[in-house]
């Protein structure tokens, strides 16, 4: 039998998941299954009798992964009771504020207005939250065609290093928003080489596709020069503006399913202890699969799996 599709459950609950499954599956295969054995493979799993035999109940009716495990918070697509009017003047807000709204300029605004109209205002960070979308649908249809090198740390736990998030390295066309190239570190003291991912990036180039700048910082460029230099693109300028803030813009926090942030601080401040009883510290092996999978689904959700490109010199 197929091992089920665990799509959709948060990759640290996963570990969680196959567990309850097995037990699950253990029970079934019983010719005929008492109370003392849900009893003993409940304790085998950590939960009580009444817990195991709803789940067992959930699955035989339903097949659906999903529901052996509690999802987290959603996202933050969602309005949980939100009064309509109060988002209809946070959308008109953020709105307003263009590309570069900020949190401290909009929510005083937003929750000024929603009083004067006695809306109960939105938290901050749902306004946040808003506002990141929106930044993310304004990345995603404007601005002149680009390839932007940046960084991004997936909120996955890994047991190897459970006090900093993955690296990941990332070349992105805009305004499509698709990854062309992307790469992967887990310790922080050998982050992912900058000249590998141009190195990937250059091979896919076609000299036939319209020309792109490469945005690069500094940093970046010092490191991908000798790559640069096979290519002719000796010439090229670094960026003078944080590509960082453009990757939050583009993505809007998250790659695919999985949450993300692009600040190396946020990134560091994780350990295992922020794991819940649900959780568990994930393989480099399970990691990676899980990244390069999110990776695939981002282009697909774009509407792209590759964007045809050239380098532009100078």
């Amino acid at each position: 039998m197929p091992e089920p599709d665990f799509a959709g459950i948060e990759p640290t609950r996963v570990p969680e998941a196959k567990r309850r499954l097995a037990a699950i599956d253990k029970y079934l295969s019983l010719p005929s299954p008492t109370g003392e054995d849900a009893i003993r493979l409940a304790r085998s799993i950590g939960i009580t009798r009444y817990q195991f035999q709803r789940l067992v109940k959930a699955w035989c009716e339903h097949r659906n992964a999903k529901m052996l495990v509690v999802t987290k918070r959603g996202r933050a697509t969602r309005n949980y009771g939100i009064d309509p009017r109060a988002k209809a003047i946070a959308t008109e807000v953020i709105e307003a504020s263009g590309a570069d709204a900020q949190l401290t300029k909009v929510a005083p605004i937003v929750e000024q207005r929603c009083v004067e109209v006695g809306a109960k205002p939105p938290s901050r960070p749902t306004i946040y939250n808003w506002i990141r979308q929106r930044q993310a649908q304004a990345a995603n249809a404007e601005g002149a065609p680009r390839i932007v090198v940046g960084r991004m740390w997936p909120r996955l736990v890994v047991k190897a290093k459970p006090d900093t998030f993955p690296l990941v390295l990332v070349a992105v066309a805009l305004p499509e928003k698709c990854i062309l190239a992307h790469r992967v570190s887990f310790d922080p003291a050998g982050p992912a080489s900058v000249r590998a991912l141009v190195d990937d990036l250059l091979r896919k180039r076609s000299t036939k596709a319209m020309a792109r700048p490469l945005l690069l910082s500094p940093h970046d460029l010092n490191e991908a020069r000798p790559s640069l230099g096979v290519y002719g693109l000796d010439d090229l300028k670094s960026h003078p503006r944080s590509l960082q803030r453009i990757m939050s813009q583009t993505f809007g926090g998250a790659l695919s399913d999985i949450r993300v942030v692009f600040q190396i601080q946020k990134a560091l401040k994780t350990s295992a202890a922020n794991l819940s009883r649900q959780d568990e510290a994930i393989s480099e092996d399970f990691a990676m699969a899980t990244i390069d999978q999110a990776v695939s689904d981002h282009n697909r959700r774009c509407g792209y799996n590759q964007v045809s490109f050239d380098i532009a010199v100078g």
